[in-house]
């Protein structure tokens, strides 16, 4: 048992890493390695179109939604973006200002509808020489600015009060009827089981209070929310009851579905 087990975590692995092919979607040149997210690099493109299929399926946007994505990353919803939007518009945010550089260069300039800006917030994962916190950080827009906004895997990286602030500033910025679609690691009794019984991938065993962390000296490395928290801290921010909550398969070492986490979509 223990054999397939370990086995289990080298296949699981391999099917996030794919280090065989460059990043690169349909149209632009290929990410330069120094920027690049390489646990996306054979499905680099393919995610990012299954992404957007995924969103106006849901009814989460259309050809003319004003959209803000908080971590795009090196552009791989941005990119496809491009081919959808006609009367709307895109704007990706990101603490790594090599990525923004190079989206600014290879994206925005052919497409004006589709920039990306430089937060520099500190991060001690990403950023550590950043000049704002992100429990104080107010998003550059004004109220009402969006009909969508998307963090993918960026919560699981941020510590309570920084997400605290980042969801009252994101229902700021949204227009009435807006949502916000944003993925977790949500800690609830079944996860806990499965930590227990050591079949988690994310063995989630440090109790913080509101989250869970299994790197002692990082909890940035992954958060685990707890769920009942997470509730909680979204009526706060003013969306009340209005979420749905989708659980993943990251709980699931033999899961093939390489976007696992769990997601909230909220509305205003």
């Amino acid at each position: 048992m223990q054999i397939i087990f370990v086995d289990n975590i080298i296949n699981h692995i391999k099917r996030f890493l794919s280090l065989d092919a460059p990043s690169k979607s349909p149209g632009f040149p290929e990410i330069p390695s120094n920027i690049e997210l390489t646990g996306y690099r054979k499905r680099f493109g393919k995610t990012g179109k299954e992404i957007i299929s995924e969103f106006y399926e849901k009814g989460l946007i259309n050809s003319s939604s004003r959209i803000l994505d908080i971590g795009c990353g090196n552009g791989r919803i941005g990119m496809p973006l491009t081919k959808y939007l006609k009367n709307g518009s895109y704007v990706g945010m990101d603490i790594n200002i090599d990525r923004i550089n190079w989206l600014k260069e290879n994206v925005t300039k052919k497409y004006n509808n589709v920039n990306f800006i430089y937060s520099d917030i500190y991060n001690k994962m990403y950023n550590r020489q950043g000049k704002f916190i992100a429990k104080d950080y107010r998003f550059p827009y004004p109220d009402k600015s969006f009909d969508f906004i998307v963090l993918l895997s960026v919560f699981t990286h941020m510590l309570p009060r920084d997400v605290e602030n980042y969801l009252r500033e994101i229902y700021r910025v949204l227009k009435v009827g807006g949502k916000c679609y944003i993925t977790y690691f949500l800690v609830n009794q079944y996860t806990l089981n499965l930590v227990a019984k050591n079949i988690c991938p994310r063995p989630f065993t440090i109790d913080r209070g509101d989250y869970f962390a299994y790197v002692e000296t990082r909890d940035e490395t992954a958060v685990g929310y707890k769920e009942d928290y997470v509730k909680l801290i979204y009526s706060k921010s003013g969306f009340g009851n209005n979420i749905s909550i989708s659980h993943g398969t990251w709980r699931d070492i033999n899961s093939q579905v390489p976007r696992g986490q769990d997601i909230i979509i909220a509305q205003k």
